[in-house]
């Protein structure tokens, strides 16, 4: 009787076990099958995917056994960073693994969770209002089940995580999806191979379009040469900063930092970058007593913030679109309060954000940006070597004649020999009625009004613009 119950319970278990690993066969399949392939009227941003397929690529060629600094975080490190300066002023291997803001910090930081080693830097650039998002978002799983699985080194308790807080609909939506291809198409990750995908980056297709692979650097970031575009300054006035990071936000920090620091590697938070927008809100001491909340929070937290963060202010002439995203000439001066910063902690100094009194940060960001505005700006796009070449001009003008003498209208190269001004670029144009001059540039296209309207406006002419808006114009330039 005893040997017949023992078999009756040995054999429903062993039925359990059947059942179970069935179950849990079939729910890998369901999983597996459908990565790769995006849900109809799903939206998914399957470049990040592509962008970190060239990334893995162009990282292959670098030496091993250097120290390396990883950049993590939202699209202001992808675009405002430059890793190459980075690398030559650090003497550091520098791999930028910022990808999007909206994407949870346990798929960002996982991307490199295998890959850190004893002595590497995890710089970490989150952007303010991201820090505390809640994993598991719809961002999250659907561009993870959509494309980005292969990247994100996903621990088994955050998979899990992740996957509980999948709505059911949304496993047989991707059910479907699978089941709908055509027959032999490959997942996402592997329809275009890289070698592909490389050679589009090096033939710059990504010149007029940034928010593709095409538009990276040679190692590995988008530093995009060109001036803001009008609809960023007009329709994005503000920056948003919480007054407080959630708890569940500086846990996350934490648990990173301790899986980072227990493979050797040091966990470096900094700042944003923190850009110019036209509500003048950078200047305001409101932003800064946010931001030294945050600073306070996270210090306290034993995952300080790094670095002066005046270093992390910039003017409109260095802004691409959104409200962190720099241009080239802004993520090269990004990059080099970043490497001096970096040197220090690296040298052995204390680089924890010191506590500031916000009115009097306001005032320091003010003359920085005026400071940034001098010779209107670093850099060489052309509407500065436009401004350059006007003001130069006048101011020839004026020390070499009095008013009423001034030459009469002719070409201005002819006026700048005339001058001994040297070159000026083709285009500009010079009137006078001998009494008064005028020395004018001609916008090419709505980005060149709107920064010069945002860092220098006295220069547009307010008859030459459409309905008095600043940032429409058609001409700009100096006369007396």
């Amino acid at each position: 009787m005893r040997s017949s119950i023992s078999s009756s319970k040995l054999s429903r278990w062993a039925t359990v076990a059947v059942v179970s690993a069935a179950i849990i066969c079939a729910a890998t399949w369901v999983v597996r099958v459908q990565q790769g392939y995006a849900v109809r009227g799903e939206l998914t941003e399957g470049w990040l995917t592509d962008v970190a397929r060239v990334r893995e690529a162009i990282y292959a060629a670098q030496p091993a056994d250097k120290k390396t600094i990883w950049i993590v975080g939202g699209s202001n490190a992808l675009f405002g960073i430059n890793s190459a300066l980075l690398s030559e002023l650090t003497g550091y291997n520098v791999r930028n693994y910022a990808l999007h803001a909206s994407f949870h910090s346990n798929i960002l930081y996982s991307q490199i969770r295998s890959k850190v080693k004893p002595g590497d830097i995890v710089v970490s650039s989150r952007e303010f209002s991201v820090i505390d998002l809640e994993f598991g978002s719809k961002f999250d799983y659907s561009n993870f089940l959509g494309h980005f699985s292969q990247f994100a080194d996903l621990s088994l308790v955050d998979t899990m995580d992740l996957f509980m807080k999948i709505p059911l609909t949304r496993w047989w939506d991707g059910l479907a999806a699978y089941s709908s291809t055509a027959p032999g198409t490959l997942p996402y990750g592997a329809r275009k191979p890289v070698a592909a995908l490389l050679q589009e980056r090096e033939q710059g297709y990504g010149q007029s379009y940034f928010y593709t692979h095409a538009a990276l650097t040679a190692a590995g970031d988008i530093n995009i040469d060109t001036p803001m575009a009008r609809a960023a300054w007009v329709d994005q006035p503000v920056t948003f900063v919480p007054d407080a990071i959630a708890a569940e936000g500086i846990a996350d920090l934490q648990a990173w930092r301790a899986r980072f620091e227990a493979r050797g590697a040091k966990f470096f938070s900094i700042m944003p970058a923190v850009i110019e927008n036209s509500s003048r809100q950078m200047i305001q001491p409101g932003l800064w007593q946010q931001i030294d909340t945050q600073r306070r929070q996270m210090d306290e937290a034993r995952v300080p913030l790094h670095c002066d963060p005046l270093a992390s202010t910039f003017s409109a002439i260095y802004r691409l679109d959104t409200p962190y995203h720099l241009n080239a000439g802004g993520a090269r001066l990004r990059t080099l309060g970043l490497a001096d910063c970096l040197r220090q902690e690296i040298g052995g100094q204390n680089t924890v954000m010191k506590p500031f009194q916000p009115q009097a940060m306001a005032n320091a960001v003010a003359q920085r940006l005026e400071k940034q505005r001098e010779n209107f700006g670093e850099g060489d796009l052309p509407y500065q070597r436009d401004l350059r070449a006007l003001k130069l001009l006048a101011e020839a003008l004026q020390r070499r004649y009095l008013p009423g003498t001034y030459p009469p209208t002719q070409p201005v190269e002819a006026l700048a020999t005339t001058l001994a001004v040297g070159p000026v670029p083709a285009g500009l144009a010079y009137f006078s009625d001998g009494t008064h001059f005028g020395l004018y540039g001609y916008s090419k296209n709505q980005a060149n009004c709107t920064v010069i309207a945002a860092n220098w406006p006295a220069l547009i002419l307010p008859e030459a613009t459409t309905e008095g808006d600043l940032t429409r114009c058609y001409a700009f330039g100096y006369r007396n």
